[in-house]
Order: structure tokens, then sequence, then C-alpha cells
């Protein structure tokens, strides 16, 4: 069986900055459940106010799109079912995944637990420009 682990970013439609207090509560303790049921383990998940970053184990047994697709259906439901938002909430189409050597977890571990001070003086965009060269050098 697969099992690789993902470095995967989620983030909110419209790039709103959403993900404060009892909605980033939510998606902290709701979606590794989530994606758990779904076969995934979650090592590490954080949030910036605009999107969501997860260290996830991906076992290979289903299709990573669907898992995520379904997983940011489930969580959107739930939000939208507990938070009276001026709007329905929603993800970005797509999502970020990355794949992480065993060497590197200990490095996107604290990647991920340091995005609130990251993105102090980071954009998500430039933010995902950097991932998506750094992938794209190997």
């Amino acid at each position: 069986m697969l099992r690789l682990w993902m470095h995967v970013t989620l983030g909110v439609k419209g790039k709103q900055n959403l993900l404060v207090n009892d909605l980033e509560r939510m998606i902290l303790d709701e979606l590794p459940s989530i994606l758990q049921n779904m076969g995934c383990e979650t090592r590490s998940i954080n949030c910036s106010h605009d999107h969501v970053h997860l260290l996830v184990r991906y076992l290979g047994s289903h299709n990573l799109i669907e898992i995520l697709d379904q997983a940011k259906r489930e969580i959107s439901r739930k939000i939208n079912q507990t938070f009276l938002l001026t709007h329905r909430f929603e993800w970005m189409t797509g999502f970020t995944a990355l794949s992480v050597s065993l060497g590197d977890l200990h490095l996107v571990e604290r990647f991920i637990s340091n995005q609130k001070r990251f993105h102090q003086t980071v954009s998500y965009r430039q933010e995902m420009e950097y991932l998506q060269s750094k992938d794209q050098r190997g």
C-alpha cells in the first residue's frame, strides 16, 4: 500500500480572512477527524487567516483529490451549520499538495507551526509561489 506524507494547503475562497477565533478552532479540531475517517493521518495542522496547512499521511487507498474535496465539503457544511456568516463559507477550487520525504517531516512541521509569524511578512500568494518553485527544483 502506498504511504506518502503530503504538505497540503487549502485556501478560503476569495482569500477572505475568516479563519480566526472559533472558526479557526473548529477547523483545527474537526478537519483531522474528517481526514482520519477517510484513512489519512494528520501529523500537523495550522491556520493562517485565509488558508490551512496540513501535514497528512496519505495511504493511497482512495484518490487524494476526492479525499480532499470531500473533506472540504464536510468541513464547509459544518461551518455553515454552526456559524452565522454574512455569506456561505467556501474553499478555493483545488488545493496544493507537495510530497514530503521522511527526513524533511520535522522541517515541514516547524514551517506549519510558524504560520502566523511567517504571514506577518509573506502573503499566501508569495508562499504558494515559493512552495511550487521549491517542489520543481526537487
